[in-house]
């Protein structure tokens, strides 16, 4: 196993796309690993858009559908219930989280990184596919796994990269992680879940204190921190990094399917590491069967597709009666709107539809839940096969690497995290 170091840099990104859908989990999780990283190592995070003192990060508010404002948020922008802004500034704020941002990073600070180094990128945000791509949401653009590749490679001549995403779909940037390691650099990376699966942790209501999404999981395992308890230990450090991923694969209790880059490089040429104890040890509690899924599954998009219809309808009367709600936020609307407001109240009271929602709504939670408790169920057990196929020396090959690269990966995986 490769030794500790003493130092290592932390360049964090979370886009977010736009004010409505920069869940605030992104922001929370910026701030967070960004104070854990206080003494390990030079920080820099490019965030939403950036500097810019325009709120832009949605925190979910404490309203509910009883109040009028609920109602013309869910109808006319669609969003979950009320959402407030707040602005995205951290104290290791550098720039924007756009192309452009980065390419100003790798050429200012990135340049001055030294050969050896090991650069730590985490990314806290969503995430696409598109065209076979894994991609980032940036901030009002996205990046995929190539064109990563090919920023990451303006780096000096042998620094290395280190991945650790959380975002949908992350583990499509194992390719990323290939094309470095084809041009001669370190690099392997950590991912929340597979190339072609949703992830947990967008979540504009953050507050939930039994919630512990990948990112959450990962760190407090790697430095044995605990996150709701920034004072106490959460456990031992791990020996590695790839030795937390381990841990947060076993103790995650979401949809989340988490993955590593030496799993999609591994075959009889590439051995993997002999961790097999520590891996089994990891996995021992995860389910040994797939689960049954509950029959009310299956109703979740039927019912979905009625609550919209209802939700259509219901907009489309609301809007015939005050066009004024259709721009909430347009110079103005706000006053108006408070003076439209005992009418707006009374018009949602007496209509037929509103009756009709609630009952749909109510139900399509209850089926909801079911469908959750199942896919977390499947997806626990989905990670029990994947450790265990680890453990046996199995892994899911893509690429056969040449003997200097697949080494470079393994030492990557394996470093100890900054003391």
């Amino acid at each position: 196993m490769a030794g500790p170091v003493k130092s290592e840099p932390l360049l964090i990104i979370s886009g977010g796309g736009t004010p409505e859908m920069n869940a605030i989990n992104h922001l929370d999780n910026v701030r967070w690993v960004e104070s854990l990283w206080q003494g390990r190592g030079p920080v820099w995070s490019l965030v939403a858009d950036g500097k810019d003192t325009t709120p832009d990060a949605a925190r979910l508010a404490d309203v509910t559908p009883d109040d009028v404002e609920w109602w013309l948020q869910y109808l006319v922008l669609r969003t979950d219930g009320v959402l407030h802004f707040e602005n995205s500034r951290t104290p290791a704020l550098y720039d924007a989280a756009t192309t452009n941002a980065l390419q100003r990073w790798i050429h200012g600070p990135g340049k001055k990184l030294k050969s050896g180094t090991t650069l730590n990128i985490y990314v806290t945000d969503h995430g696409d596919r598109l065209d076979d791509q894994s991609e980032i949401v940036l901030w009002g653009e996205s990046i995929n796994a190539d064109a990563f590749a090919r920023e990451l490679d303006r780096l000096p001549k042998g620094v290395g990269v280190r991945l650790i995403m959380a975002q949908c779909y992350s583990g499509g940037f194992t390719e990323t992680v290939g094309h470095l390691l084809e041009r001669e650099r370190s690099a392997c990376g950590f991912f929340s879940t597979l190339p072609d699966r949703l992830a947990s942790g967008c979540r504009p209501d953050p507050e939930a204190v039994d919630y512990h999404e990948y990112t959450t999981s990962f760190f407090e395992n790697l430095l044995g921190k605990s996150r709701l308890r920034p004072d106490s230990a959460s456990g031992r450090p791990a020996e590695s990094y790839r030795a937390a991923h381990f841990r947060a694969s076993a103790e995650l209790q979401t949809i989340d399917v988490p993955t590593m880059s030496s799993e999609w490089f591994t075959s009889a040429a590439n051995p993997l590491p002999s961790d097999a104890d520590a891996i089994r040890s990891a996995y021992v509690n995860l389910p040994t069967q797939p689960p049954l899924g509950p029959a009310e599954v299956t109703l979740v998009a039927t019912m979905a597709e009625a609550l919209n219809d209802v939700t259509d309808r219901l907009e489309a009367e609301l809007l015939l009666r005050f066009p004024e709600v259709l721009y909430p936020y347009a110079p103005g609307a706000p006053g108006r709107l408070m003076s439209l407001r005992p009418k707006i109240e009374r018009f949602l009271r007496l209509s037929p539809l509103l009756e009709e929602w609630l009952i749909l709504a109510n139900r399509l939670g209850q089926i909801e839940s079911a469908a959750m408790a199942s896919e977390i169920a499947s997806a626990r057990y989905q990670r029990r096969q994947r450790l265990a196929a680890l453990a046996s020396s199995q892994g899911f090959n893509r690429r056969t690497l040449p003997e200097a690269a697949w080494r470079r990966l393994i030492e990557c995986e394996m470093k100890q995290v900054p003391l």
